[in-house]
């Protein structure tokens, strides 16, 4: 007889127990172990939170530095009074949080900015720029609070930052309508010219340049003045803007005595042309540039400056053409109309002559408009949209309001830069 005996299933079994109670045994360890990293995985929680705490605390920091020393510098570029500059920037740093509160104002400086090296001088020949230092800090007793860096021994942190604005340097061309729809109103457009250039005398800013460009239909007027100082050449300027007139009382010198009716239409692309050349000649794209037409009317569809190339083109097209081409730039090549003796409606010993070449844009463009038509204001608004709005487009029916308009935007160009 034989007897057979299964050991396998007991050592299965035995086998399975064994691994159970290995497995029941390292319960422990993971306890002890979840003991000893829970805290550091606690710091670590802890410190990326309060880590973007303080990131975007900074961030606020620079954002709101920026903006009081921009405050700043508008503030004492419109007053001269760097203690007005001063309460500008409190007053933004007072309306602005850094993290949970407000930040402190460390101090403003005005200075000097070197816009070729980047670099600011407190004090310095000119001031073209104002610096803030702002921050929460324990000098000024409001630190930053943290969350939860105080399980690891930090409870508050000292954020700072310097902001800087500057102005640049402005060449800005007055493009003045004189058609004789404006006779009985051009002396308020001359005294608001000089308006205008009395501002930037009164407010001077290093590298400033103003000039005058003068338009009415055909006939081939001047520059009434090239890019010059308002400072240096100030009674030169005066001078010529002060002659400025409709073009039939025009002096010779300027090609006035119109001989025949289309002379005295209005071709905006006329003044436009005269600017972009002198823009090229004299101007420097790096600064900030800026045209400023005054006119009281829409151009005349019957008229042509050609200035596309074209010779069926429209002046209003070629106006729209122009301020286009000076805010984007670019490979151009236009065709102007340069008549020095126009005879009844015929076109005696003129010549078109033709202008290309790159031209680098960045122009910007105001646009004011005197008169009551809705139509004419809405096309100078439309001006103003080729430079993506960055001008702006005013208008009024009185007069004695164009000085107050000039002043308004001779006000407002200085741009600024924050760094």
């Amino acid at each position: 007889m034989i007897f057979s005996v299964d050991y396998s299933s007991g050592m299965e079994d035995g086998m399975s127990q064994q691994i159970s109670a290995t497995r029941n045994s390292r319960r422990g360890n993971y306890m002890m172990a979840m003991g000893v990293f829970l805290p550091v995985m606690v710091g670590f929680a802890a410190l990326s939170v309060d880590i973007s705490y303080i990131n975007m605390a900074r961030t606020q920091t620079q954002n709101v530095a920026d903006a009081a020393s921009h405050a700043a510098f508008v503030a004492y570029r419109a007053t001269g009074n760097q203690a007005t500059g001063t309460t500008a920037a409190e007053n933004v740093i007072g309306w602005n949080n850094i993290g949970n509160s407000t930040g402190e104002l460390e101090g403003v400086d005005f200075g000097e900015w070197d816009f070729d090296n980047l670099i600011f001088s407190s004090g310095g020949n000119y001031i073209n720029s104002a610096r803030a230092r702002v921050g929460r800090k324990n000098m000024y007793g409001n630190q930053l609070d943290l969350f939860f860096a105080p399980i690891l021994g930090m409870n508050e942190i000292d954020v700072g930052a310097k902001g800087v604005a500057a102005g640049r340097t402005r060449q800005i061309m007055l493009i003045t309508d004189v058609s004789c729809s404006f006779a009985d109103d051009i002396g308020s457009a001359r005294d608001a010219n000089i308006a205008f250039l009395d501002y930037m005398n009164s407010n001077p800013f290093p590298g400033d340049q103003l000039g005058q460009s003068i338009f009415a239909g055909m006939k081939n007027f001047p520059l009434l003045h090239e890019l010059a100082s308002p400072v240096i050449d100030y009674g030169s300027l005066n001078t010529q803007f002060a002659k400025l007139e409709v073009c039939s009382n025009l002096e010779p010198s300027l090609q006035g005595s119109p001989t025949w009716e289309g002379d005295c239409y209005t071709s905006q692309a006329r003044g436009l042309h005269y600017a972009m050349r002198e823009f090229i000649t004299n101007g420097d794209p790096r600064e900030f540039q800026a045209n400023i037409l005054i006119t009281d009317g829409k151009a005349n569809t019957s008229l042509q400056s050609n200035s596309d190339g074209n010779s069926t083109s429209a002046a209003e097209d070629d106006a729209e053409m122009l301020v286009k081409m000076m805010w984007d730039g670019g490979d151009y090549s236009y065709q102007v109309w340069e008549c020095p003796l126009l005879q009844q409606t015929s076109a005696v010993g003129c010549s078109i002559n033709t202008y290309s070449g790159t031209f680098g844009g960045g122009v910007h463009l105001w646009t004011v408009y005197f008169g009551s038509n809705d139509s004419n204001v809405d096309w100078l608004q439309s001006l103003t949209a080729f430079d993506g709005n960055r001008g702006e487009s005013k208008d009024t029916d009185d007069p004695s309001k164009l000085d107050e308009i000039m002043l308004e935007i001779a006000a407002s160009i200085p741009v600024v830069l924050t760094d």
